[in-house]
C-alpha cells in the first residue's frame, strides 16, 4: 500500500502578521510547520508598532511560545548549503526563508514542502528556487470577486395580484406564495419580481418568512437631474441600499461597488435622516489614511489637522446632503448666512454639536459605540482582523456601514478576495441582522463612470 505524502509548511512573516491564528489553523489539519528564525525575528522587530502589524505580531509571538512543544511546530534556523551561492544569497530575510525552506526540502526529500506567503515576489523567488510556493488560503472563503457583485435575485411570476398586494402593502407572508419559489432566500436577500411579458416589476426584500416591499427610487432623466435638488436614491441598488440602510433590525451592512456608485453618499444620508430623527446619537465615520500616488511625507500640526485631506470626500458627500436640506436652508437664511455659504455653515454646525466625527480607524481600538450610525469607508484595505475589532467595538443600538472597492486596494498582502470585506460578506450571508447590496451603476458622472470601466 502506496503511503501517504506528509506536507510540511514553511510560513513567512507575512502570513502571521495577516492572522495571527494561522499557526492554529495549520495545526487543526494536522500539518508540520516549519517557522524559520528570521521570521521570529521579524515579529520581534514589528511588535512595538500601534497599528495591526504590531498587535498581530504580538499575539503571533505569544501563540508561537504556547506551541513551542507542539510536536508538529518547529523554529528552524538552518539554510541550505547546496548552492554554491547560498552564502551571497542570505543578503536579506526573504532570502534567508527561501534557503530555509530549501533546507527543509532537503531533509525531508519524501515530503510535500511548500512556502506560505502573502508576499507575490518571495512567492515567485521560492519556485525559482524549486520551491512550491502558495499564497495563505484560510481567509479566502469566497472562491472569485462575482461573488461579491451578483445582482438582486430576479424572479418571473404570473399573477399580477402578488404585485399588487405587494406594492399595496408593506410585506407579504411567503407561504402565500409559494409557487414563487425557485430557490431559498436567504435573510435580508434582495428580490426584483417581474410580471411576465409586461415591464411591471416590484422590489423586495426577503425576511423572517415575508416579502418586505423596497420603494422603486425616483429615477430623474438624465438631463434634467439638476432640477432634482433632494439626494435620493436614483437606481435600483441605491434603493435596495438604502433599504437596508434604515431598517431598524439590520444592524450590520456591507456595501461593495466602484468609484462613484453611491456607497459614501447614500450611507451618509441613511445616517444624517436617522440622527435627524433621533433613531441614532452620532454619525461616526472612520477611514484607513492611505495616500493615492507620491507620499507627502509628515504632515505638520495636530492629529485633527493632519488627518485633514482624509476627511474631505465626507466633507464633499456632506456638503451635497446639506444642500438639499430645505429645513435645514431655511434655519441658516434666518441666522443671515447666505445661500452659497449654507453648506459650509452647516458642517460646522454638525461638527461642532458632535453629531458627526470623522476619524482615522486606528483611533477605533479600545472603544466602544452605543446608539451611534458608523461607517467604515474603503474597508477593501482592512484586513479580515481590523474588521473583526471594528464589529467588535459595537455596542446596543448601533448600526455598522462597510463600504469599499476591491478594485481599488493598496496593501500589498490583499487582494480582491481576501480583504476585510470580502471576508465579511462571505461570513455573514445568511445571519438575520446583516444585508449586502452591490453597487454597479455609476452615478457620480458619465465620465468617471467610462473611467472605471476603461482604466
Amino acid at each position: 500500500m502506496e503511503q501517504k505524502q506528509n506536507k510540511r509548511f514553511v510560513l513567512d512573516t507575512s502570513v502571521l502578521i495577516h492572522d495571527h491564528k494561522a499557526l492554529e489553523h495549520f495545526s487543526e489539519h494536522g500539518h508540520d510547520i516549519v517557522i524559520p528564525t528570521w521570521v521570529v525575528d521579524e515579529l520581534d522587530r514589528f511588535k512595538h508598532e500601534q497599528g495591526y502589524r504590531g498587535v498581530n505580531s504580538r499575539k503571533a509571538s505569544k501563540l508561537l511560545e504556547k506551541m513551542e512543544h507542539d510536536r508538529r511546530l518547529r523554529i528552524e534556523f538552518r539554510t541550505s548549503k547546496e548552492a554554491e551561492a547560498a552564502k551571497s544569497m542570505e543578503s536579506n530575510n526573504d532570502l534567508r526563508i527561501i534557503l530555509c525552506a530549501k533546507y527543509v526540502q532537503e531533509e525531508h526529500a519524501g515530503d510535500t514542502v511548500i512556502l506560505v506567503s502573502k508576499d507575490t515576489n518571495l512567492r515567485i523567488k521560492a519556485r525559482a528556487c524549486g520551491i512550491a510556493a502558495e499564497d495563505y488560503k484560510s481567509d479566502k472563503i469566497i472562491s472569485s470577486i462575482a461573488d461579491l457583485y451578483k445582482h438582486p435575485k430576479e424572479v418571473q411570476i404570473e399573477d399580477g395580484a402578488f404585485l399588487d398586494k405587494l406594492l399595496r402593502d408593506f410585506n407579504i407572508v411567503v407561504d402565500e406564495w409559494k409557487e414563487l419559489y425557485g430557490s431559498e432566500y436567504y435573510p435580508n436577500e434582495c428580490c426584483r419580481f417581474m410580471l411576465r411579458d409586461t415591464e411591471r416589476f416590484a422590489l423586495a426584500r426577503f425576511l423572517n418568512g415575508k416579502f418586505h416591499r423596497v420603494d422603486k427610487p425616483q429615477i430623474p432623466p438624465k438631463d434634467k437631474r439638476r432640477e432634482f435638488a433632494s439626494i435620493h436614491p436614483i437606481n435600483e441598488e441605491q434603493a435596495f441600499a438604502y433599504h437596508l440602510l434604515t431598517a431598524p433590525e439590520v444592524h450590520l451592512v456591507t456595501l461593495a461597488g466602484d468609484a462613484g456608485t453611491g456607497k459614501t453618499l447614500i450611507s451618509l444620508l441613511a445616517g444624517a435622516i436617522q440622527v435627524k430623527g433621533d433613531l441614532y446619537d452620532q454619525i461616526l465615520v472612520f477611514r484607513p489614511n492611505i495616500e493615492i500616488g507620491r507620499s507627502l511625507g509628515a504632515l505638520p500640526g495636530t492629529v485633527d489637522e493632519k488627518f485633514e485631506p482624509w476627511k474631505q470626500p465626507i466633507f464633499d458627500n456632506l456638503s451635497l446632503i446639506l444642500r438639499s436640506d430645505k429645513e435645514l436652508s431655511a434655519v441658516f437664511k434666518k441666522n443671515g448666512s447666505k445661500d452659497k455659504d449654507i453648506s459650509n455653515a452647516g458642517l460646522s454646525m454638525l461638527l461642532k454639536s458632535e453629531r458627526i466625527e470623522i476619524s482615522p480607524i486606528t483611533f477605533l481600538r479600545g472603544r466602544s459605540f452605543n446608539r451611534k450610525f458608523v461607517i467604515i469607508d474603503d474597508v477593501q484595505n482592512l484586513t479580515p482582523q481590523e474588521v473583526k475589532t471594528v464589529i467588535t467595538r459595537m455596542g446596543e443600538g448601533t448600526k455598522v456601514v462597510l463600504a469599499g472597492d476591491v478594485s481599488q486596494i493598496d496593501d500589498p498582502h490583499l487582494d480582491p478576495i481576501s480583504n476585510g470585506l470580502a471576508y465579511t460578506v462571505a461570513r455573514w450571508q445568511g445571519q438575520d441582522i446583516f444585508g449586502h447590496v452591490a453597487l454597479q451603476k455609476g452615478e457620480r458622472s458619465r465620465l468617471a463612470e467610462l473611467a472605471s470601466k476603461l482604466m
